[in-house]
């Protein structure tokens, strides 16, 4: 079961890669305004290096440092989630501006042009990012011998772990289709 879900992932990957081809090339999207096209094109950019690699992450066993990538990729999404729906702000933030990824959200969820789970799913990635939430994830392992006692530390996950593992594929696709469903909702894309 976990080739399909690795399969699965490898798939969405490609959807986003397509996507980022169809966002520069096709003439069938849609767009507010040329700003709004470009700002999203860089941000899709982004979005796809991060799911690429939480990708390579997940596989290595290294889902807590994973979990960090994933805050990007939420916030890269709200910024470009924002331009599209505000093509002024596109403009400022093609021009240098800064522009707040967290306001952002706000500022979509009020409107109600996003789904409020994206803030809850942030705050998780937060949590387990931190680190002291790797303190759940840490067990001990005590080696004695004739010589003397040691501990050995050591974090649940790596390579070989197959419920690590298929944790964090299923989240990894969770994020990545919650990312397309949002997507989805501007209307851009036939």
């Amino acid at each position: 079961a976990l080739r399909e879900e690795i399969a699965m992932a490898e798939e969405v990957l490609a959807v986003y890669l397509d996507l980022l081809g169809a966002v520069d090339e096709d003439p069938r999207l849609r767009w507010p305004a040329e700003e709004a096209r470009v700002a999203f094109e860089a941000c899709l950019v982004r979005l796809f290096d991060d799911l690429l690699a939480t990708h390579y992450l997940t596989l290595r066993g290294l889902y807590l440092q994973a979990n960090r990538l994933w805050q990007d990729y939420l916030e890269t999404l709200w910024l470009a989630l924002q331009f599209v729906r505000a093509p002024r702000a596109a403009r400022q933030w093609l021009q240098g501006h800064r522009l707040d990824p967290l306001r952002a959200r706000r500022v979509l969820e009020e409107r109600g042009l996003i789904e409020p789970r994206g803030g809850e799913l942030y705050e998780l990635l937060d949590q387990r990012a931190h680190p002291r939430s790797k303190e759940g994830f840490e067990r001990a392992l005590t080696i004695s011998s004739y010589m003397g006692e040691w501990q050995l530390s050591f974090f649940v996950g790596g390579e070989g772990n197959d419920a690590w593992l298929r944790r964090g594929v299923l989240d990894w696709l969770y994020l990545a289709c919650y990312g397309l469903d949002e997507i989805d909702r501007l209307g851009v894309v036939p």
